[in-house]
Formats: structure tokens, sequence, C-alpha cells
């Protein structure tokens, strides 16, 4: 099994956490940084993948991405998400 830490929350700019995906994910180089690439991506995964995904629930991309993530786990049986909201403005 393939276990990954996404800290999501790290990031706020749309390319800069696709870029981050990408990498992270071990994503194709064809990877469309967008959501719909995404999702094509991640139920294309065919290796048991545990993803525990750290992520600012004010921001709204971060909030899109993890709507993306809990799409594709509906659909493919080998990816699962751990969620672990934190809020940036508790942490000043």
């Amino acid at each position: 099994m393939n276990n990954i830490t996404l800290k999501l929350d790290k990031f706020s700019g749309k390319n800069e956490i696709h870029n981050y995906l990408k990498k992270k994910m071990k994503f194709p180089d064809y990877y469309g940084g967008n959501l719909d690439a995404l999702y094509d991506c991640l139920t294309d995964i065919s290796t048991d993948t545990a993803v525990d995904i750290r992520y600012d629930e004010e921001n709204d991309m971060q909030r899109a991405v993890l709507e993306v993530f809990s799409d594709a786990v509906a659909t493919n049986t080998h990816l699962a998400i751990i969620k672990t909201k934190v809020n940036k403005k508790k942490q000043l």
C-alpha cells in the first residue's frame, strides 16, 4: 500500500496546488493541472493508496480539491483518504 501525506494547507494558489499534487501523487507528465485532470488521475490509480490530506477549511481551492478526492474515492476502491481540517486563522 502507498501512503501519501498531502499538506495542501501550505499552498494557496491553484497552480501551486496542482504542481504539488503532480509531484506528491506522481502523476504523469500529461497531468492537466485542473480538477477534471485530478479526478481522471485519481480514478486511474490501481495500487491501494491511502492519502492523508491536510487542508485549510477557509481556502476554496483546497476544499474543491478535497471534494474531487472524495468523488474519486466513491468510484475507485484502491483509493482511501483521511481528511485533517486546519484553520490557519486559529494558528496565528
